[in-house]
């Protein structure tokens, strides 16, 4: 399980079903129509959730969108067992494969009519990227001077903008060769001892 803060676990049963009925019935009507033609009345009469309880839980529907590609992401690590702990270097790779992965799979289910949903992944990734590395950078790992909420920072936007870059290729190179080329840019953000060639 990840511990970074941002599961439900900890929450009223009756508030996590009530988010998932909204989640739910989101991603119901993104099949439907663009996302920018979906009001928050909408979900609230597919959910079964009354306005009023919609705003309990979400400030707006961007909100709510940043809520599910959360949940989704993070239910895509805990099904992997990602965790990082900044000790083992072949946790940061398999942190750059799971994200190389999702992002396919949301590429795959994104229809061409939601690509202004795309920011939304992109923030909400970052940010899950960075609590992860966060939680597992001390400054006993760093160079002299780094600060480690730094270094989760410029890590999380790393992965996260080669993994993009990688995704958008016309000849994408081979997925194991990509991560062991970013693992190998990321090392130096992480540790203050240079860490051999990955054995896979």
């Amino acid at each position: 399980m990840l511990s970074i803060g941002i599961t439900e676990e900890h929450l009223d049963p009756r508030i996590r079903r009530t988010r998932h009925m909204l989640r739910t019935a989101l991603v119901s009507l993104l099949q439907e129509k663009p996302f920018d033609e979906i009001s928050v009345q909408d979900i609230s009469e597919r959910s079964t959730v009354n306005r009023a309880t919609f705003y309990d839980h979400y400030a707006d529907k961007s909100a709510l969108v940043e809520d599910l590609v959360r949940q989704q992401f993070v239910e895509f690590l805990q099904a992997r067992e990602v965790h990082f702990d900044g000790t083992c270097p072949s946790a940061a790779r398999t942190l750059i494969l799971s994200v190389c992965d999702f992002l396919v799979q949301v590429h795959g289910k994104c229809q061409k009519r939601q690509r202004h949903f795309e920011p939304f992944v992109q923030s909400t990734i970052q940010q899950v990227l960075e609590k992860i590395l966060l939680g597992g950078i001390t400054k006993e790992h760093l160079r002299d001077g780094v600060e480690p909420a730094l270094a989760a920072t410029a890590t999380s936007w790393t992965i996260y903008g080669t993994s993009i870059q990688w995704l958008n290729m016309e000849n994408r190179p081979d997925i194991e060769s990509f991560a062991d080329s970013v693992f190998h840019l990321i090392q130096p953000m992480l540790s203050s001892v240079d860490i051999p060639a990955l054995q896979r």
